[in-house]
């Protein structure tokens, strides 16, 4: 038996500690918890491919496919939660504003997943 935790081990660790700290807060289940990250990516999906600024290849159903999008997206979101966590007033309206400040994917988060929209249309 390992005396230490891996990289991996220890960042789905502190996920699950936040995930238990925000459920407390909001006083919300598991289950409802999901489905605040895929709302909230949703959402940003959504509002990132209607600006002018994103990328005319992109619509928001090839960005809500994508793996690289939703890997990206839940980093993101946990590092939101982790500076929520931090404020310590811990509102859903705080939160709601701190999510309403996400402007999406940085470029080289975004290159990883035109290489894939682009891999899985090849593919078909």
């Amino acid at each position: 038996m390992k005396p230490y935790k891996t990289k991996e081990e220890s960042a789905g660790s502190r996920a699950m500690y936040i995930k238990k700290a925000v459920c407390r807060r909001l006083k919300i289940s598991s289950e409802e918890f999901d489905m605040l990250v895929f709302e909230a990516g949703c959402d940003l999906a959504e509002r990132y491919c209607a600006k002018e600024t994103s990328p005319s290849w992109l619509t928001c159903r090839d960005l809500t496919s994508s793996n690289q999008y939703w890997y990206w997206w839940s980093k993101h979101f946990f590092l939101i939660l982790k500076t929520w966590l931090a404020r310590g007033d811990g509102t859903m309206r705080t939160l709601n504003i701190m999510l309403g400040l996400v402007r999406g994917p940085l470029p080289v988060n975004l290159q990883n997943i035109e290489q894939e929209i682009n891999t899985k249309k090849t593919q078909k």
